[in-house]
């Protein structure tokens, strides 16, 4: 191991979207499977527009991304980039993007975890903006895909070692589980 090469890695894990298993169960204790099979049958309406949702908050990515080269990583400019990338973070997976939403977990991990975000080099947001844009144009929606398996994990690997030697934001719990 080199001199500051962190020994820890980042392990992804890919999470089932299951939506029987957030169902609440109902007085008599069983799952109202119609109603079950009727969200399913309304979430795979929707999912011919989940390629539209995305590529309308890559372009918000971009914007901010944009607004943050120009300007800084400053409020409200930073402020804007976590949200645009928490929000991919956040429906990424519902939306059959999963490998998005994990390179955006590791970018809101960065800006949520570090204090002074104006120190954080500008390269590594690069990466994480540019992969998130690949990811859509390349079609590579899971972390069954070896390359972009691959990105994600080392784009975590950044991060943390980032995080290691950058000072703590005070509450780097919350942080990283925004």
């Amino acid at each position: 191991m080199m001199a500051g090469e962190s020994a820890e890695k980042v392990q992804l894990v890919e999470v089932a979207n299951n939506l029987k298993e957030k169902v609440k169960i109902t007085g008599t204790g069983k799952i109202n499977m119609d109603a079950v099979e009727r969200a399913e049958a309304a979430l795979k309406e929707l999912s011919s527009q989940f390629d539209g949702w995305l590529d309308e908050e890559i372009e918000r990515l971009g914007r901010t991304h944009d607004a943050v080269r120009e300007h800084g990583l400053v409020p409200p400019h930073s402020d804007e980039l976590y949200r645009s990338a928490h929000d991919i973070k956040g429906q990424g997976d519902t939306f059959g993007y999963p490998l998005a939403a994990t390179i955006c977990g590791s970018l809101c991990k960065l800006l949520g975890s570090v204090e002074d975000q104006t120190q954080i080099p500008m390269e590594l947001i690069d990466h994480h903006v540019n992969a998130v844009r690949r990811v859509k144009l390349d079609g590579i929606k899971t972390l069954d895909h070896p390359t972009g398996r691959a990105v994600a994990e080392q784009l975590g690997d950044l991060v943390l070692s980032y995080i290691e030697t950058a000072a703590p934001a005070e509450d780097n719990g919350d942080a990283a589980a925004s």
